[in-house]
């Protein structure tokens, strides 16, 4: 199998998720990384679902829009926690196997 073959396998699995999984996203992203160390990172390779089109073709009244400061803050009170944990806190336990 070919480097092509194999990244278009792995985008028809993942777009197989994408459809069926409502929560997967709606882009592909491939990462190939070859024996000699080399890389190769393709942020949105496969966009099946582009979103822009659709929410180009919604128009919303200025009404809906909340303005920064539209919501008065009343307090804003941060309370640390009473005990930090430290690595010296956990304990590991091994699984049996």
């Amino acid at each position: 199998m070919s480097e092509t073959e194999a990244v278009e396998l792995v985008q028809k699995a993942i777009l197989a998720g994408v459809f069926n999984d409502l929560g997967s996203g709606s882009n592909c992203d491939t990462c190939v990384i070859r024996m000699d160390g080399t890389m190769d990172l393709k942020r949105g390779a496969v966009t099946p679902n582009d979103v822009a089109p659709l929410r180009a073709a919604i128009h919303r009244s200025s009404k809906l829009t909340m303005s920064k400061g539209t919501t008065p803050i009343l307090s804003s009170v941060f309370t640390p926690s009473k005990k930090a944990v430290t690595l010296a806190d956990v304990t590991v336990t091994p699984m049996e196997t």
